[in-house]
């Protein structure tokens, strides 16, 4: 069994050594009975998932299969218990997770292909990593890491997104050197508001306040109020109140603590007008 181990510098990496090292220890030749039970015995010793391995039928399998192992590892080729049990061990780790040679070559080589890809055209390689990103908890765990990695590392700036520049994806920009985040990126906005919000804009231009956005895209005010926290709606002038997320009295009342600017301090005069630290009114 020697070889076993050679190919790979000792350790078991591949799923047709297990395949092979159980059989030829197990049975007193190496032949097809063998083989075809070394392949019954791999799909015993490497579970599909962390459930199957702790359930009581994979582990009466697993202990049948060990006990073939050492049986026929003292009767046909005289090893020590003590020997077999180490070696045994070392088939532990499939049950965790294991390759088959295939899919270990098929991944070194798309490996190998990326990383080329990430030194020599990071631009190209994070856009599109990050369009591969998917909508969930998951992929969305991964994103600051991501960011982070392609902006201290590659010195790319990644663009939060704006309701006059984002698109339905990650973008590059044209000197290639920063990559503009998707409006659905920010956590609440779907895919139907992004695509509402770029095919208004595609249709009829660029927004050019709040008010103009609110009466373009029909969305709800909680998604309204989304946005402009994100700071999606900044360059656009106006007020909570022309966004339509805050009635007058309302945002006589809130809106000095959420716009923070000179119409920070709003007075109600007759309860329908508005006069502004700057002179300005809001009817």
């Amino acid at each position: 069994i020697r070889d076993i181990f050679e190919r790979t510098g000792g350790v078991l990496i591949y799923q047709e050594q297990v395949a092979e090292l159980f059989a030829k220890v197990a049975f007193d030749e190496y032949n097809t009975q063998a083989k075809e039970y070394g392949i019954v015995a791999l799909k015993s010793l490497v579970p599909k998932n962390q459930k199957v391995a702790t359930s009581e039928k994979f582990l009466r399998g697993y202990q049948k299969l060990h006990d073939m192992f050492i049986k026929g590892g003292t009767e046909y080729h005289g090893l020590t218990v003590d020997y077999l049990e180490t070696l045994f061990k070392s088939l532990d780790g499939f049950i965790r997770y294991g390759f088959n040679l295939s899919h270990a070559l098929s991944y070194a080589n798309v490996s190998a292909q990326q990383a080329w890809y990430k030194f020599y055209h990071p631009q190209a390689f994070w856009s599109v990593l990050l369009n591969n990103l998917k909508n969930n908890s998951i992929d969305r765990a991964k994103l600051l890491r991501y960011i982070v990695d392609a902006t201290v590392n590659h010195n790319i700036r990644v663009v939060p997104p704006n309701v006059n520049k984002a698109s339905t994806k990650y973008e590059l920009s044209d000197d290639n050197k920063s990559i503009f985040c998707p409006i659905d990126v920010v956590i609440g906005l779907g895919e139907k508001v992004m695509i509402e919000i770029v095919n208004e804009r595609e249709a009829n231009g660029l927004f050019t306040s709040l008010s103009d956005f609110a009466s373009r895209v029909k969305i709800n005010a909680s998604l309204k109020k989304k946005l402009y926290d994100a700071e999606m709606l900044s360059g656009l002038s106006g007020t909570l109140y022309d966004l339509g997320v805050l009635e007058v009295k309302e945002y006589a009342a809130k809106g000095a603590a959420w716009d923070g600017a000179k119409r920070a301090t709003i007075v109600a005069n007759d309860g329908t007008t508005l006069t502004c630290e700057d002179g300005s009114t809001l009817t």
